[in-house]
């Protein structure tokens, strides 16, 4: 008989009618077959088991049986109208919900294929601006490290050329200070740098991984900041030059002057005035040295200052990458994808650390039933039995009377 057949109200209230008919007689066969059972295992229960009784058991577990079949039959069409009725409100349901092969499902099927397809597109984009991003941060902290090196090469010889010319200030005598002076004003005459210095420049700072696939990148920054901070450097290096060598010149007339002192002292005298000396000198390029090293951590500190402030910006890039357009609302969660029935021992390995080595016995046979009947069977084979042997198995033997 069809669902909708069934469901037309004559019928539901011809089967409802009849049902409290099939109630009373079923608790009539009911309390009847009990009553039966109960006089049987009292005399079980007083005599114990014997031949006779085992076959009038026999018998009444039959005749039960046969009557739970009757009173299955009287009811059936009663519960079967519920049991339709149920499915058919559950039926109407299940067609709504996103499961299966509805149409709620099918449409829920484009949206998780639209989402994956838009979290990969989020994704495409996310990486590729962090590689622009990286790319370029590692542009300008190149940038900042090249000009940094360039003014320390620069500065170097600034202070190399200075020390070189002071020692030989510092220890003149009388009979050679007009050789130094003459060779203080010679040195002011080369008061620039060469004009191949920087073509000469072999660059010391490491180039960055992401510029790697790129050998052009490197080269077109150091042309870059040579073309930006050449003039600047040449002209840095011929002013301090011009004033480096400037202020020896200016000592010239004192020490001669001194060293005409010394010269008519006793031999006491002068040492004493000598070393007198040799501390004023030391103590000038005490003094110089120590303006030559702030002025470097200046520059140090203002070339890291740089390089932190263009890495700064590129973060707040890089945030402001990561704002995209319209994203479907998703949870993202792992499922496991099995490539080989290997895979099945890791996955109850780590089921079995983590949850069920913690587990009952009762617990763990409800969860390996199905493994567990495989093994009984093996072992019931009547041609080739199997069994298990370790020490937490064994077997016992189920009897059943037929």
């Amino acid at each position: 008989m069809s669902t909708q057949l069934i469901l037309q109200e004559n019928n539901i209230r011809d089967i409802i009618s009849s049902a409290p008919a099939a109630h009373t007689a079923n608790i009539q066969s009911h309390d009847r077959c009990l009553s039966a059972a109960q006089l049987l295992l009292d005399r079980i229960q007083a005599t114990g088991m014997t031949d006779e009784l085992d076959q009038e058991a026999a018998s009444f577990l039959t005749k039960t049986k046969a009557t739970v079949k009757k009173m299955n039959e009287q009811r059936s069409h009663v519960t079967k109208l519920f049991d339709t009725i149920r499915g058919e409100f559950t039926r109407l349901e299940s067609d709504l919900e996103d499961k299966g092969q509805t149409l709620p499902a099918q449409i829920k099927a484009y949206r998780d294929d639209y989402a994956r397809k838009k979290l990969e597109e989020a994704e495409a984009r996310r990486r590729e601006e962090q590689q622009r991003q990286a790319l370029q941060m590692a542009k300008e902290s190149y940038t900042a490290d090249v000009e940094a090196e360039l003014r320390q090469r620069v500065a170097d010889d600034i202070v190399g050329l200075y020390n070189n010319l002071n020692e030989k200030f510092r220890s003149c005598t009388l009979a050679t200070i007009d050789d130094v002076e003459r060779a203080l004003r010679g040195a002011a005459n080369v008061d620039r740098l060469p004009d191949d210095y920087f073509k000469m420049i072999v660059f010391r700072t490491h180039e960055p991984a992401a510029f790697y696939g790129y050998p052009s990148i490197a080269q077109s920054i150091r042309e870059r900041v040579l073309s930006a901070i050449e003039p600047q450097l040449r002209e840095q290096y011929t002013f301090e030059t011009q004033s480096n060598i400037q202020s020896l010149l200016d000592l010239i007339p004192s020490k001669r002057a001194e060293l005409q002192r010394m010269a008519t002292l006793d031999a006491e005298a002068k040492a004493k005035a000598e070393e007198q000396m040799r501390q004023r000198e030391a103590e000038m390029a005490r003094q110089r040295e120590e303006q030559q090293r702030q002025a470097a951590e200046a520059e140090r500190v203002r070339a890291e200052t740089a390089k932190q402030q263009a890495q700064l910006g590129g973060l707040f890039d890089q945030a402001a990458a990561s704002m995209t357009a319209y994203q479907p609302k998703t949870t993202i969660k792992k499922r496991i994808a099995i490539d080989n029935p290997q895979g099945f021992l890791a996955i109850l390995n780590m089921w079995w650390m983590g949850e069920g080595c913690t587990l009952t016995v009762e617990e763990l046979t409800k969860k390996f039933k199905p493994m567990i009947t495989y093994c009984e069977k093996m072992a019931n084979d009547k041609t080739d039995p199997q069994f298990i042997e370790n020490p937490y198995v064994r077997y016992e033997d189920e009897v059943k009377a037929k």
